[in-house]
């Protein structure tokens, strides 16, 4: 199941693929932080592109069988994919220097 093939974005210069640079995940990210102003109180990124990665999982799945399901976005139902995520980055980003430097 992971690396999820969906939070993966293509670098525009060298057409490599790199975990969690989709631009829908940066759109949401983004996107709240500036809404909600939150700016000045981030210290860690982790929690928010988990966060953001899981929200896009959800639509995917409720768009899977190409009808639109309800499903609700409750921690316990996607608490495995946020987690699985948190790993990733923890023992694949941060033990990449490439990866670390992005």
């Amino acid at each position: 199941m992971f690396p999820l093939r969906f939070i993966f974005g293509k670098d525009k210069e060298t057409s490599k693929l790199y975990p969690f640079e989709q631009e829908v995940i940066w759109d949401i990210i983004l996107g709240v932080v500036l809404e909600l102003k939150y700016q000045h109180y981030i210290t860690d990124l982790n929690n928010l592109f988990c966060t953001a990665a899981t929200a896009v999982c959800r639509v995917l799945e409720e768009f899977s069988q190409g009808i639109l399901v309800d499903i609700k976005f409750l921690a316990h139902t996607f608490k495995s994919i946020y987690n699985g995520l948190k790993d990733y980055i923890q023992d694949h980003i941060y033990t990449d220097p490439e990866l670390s430097k992005r």
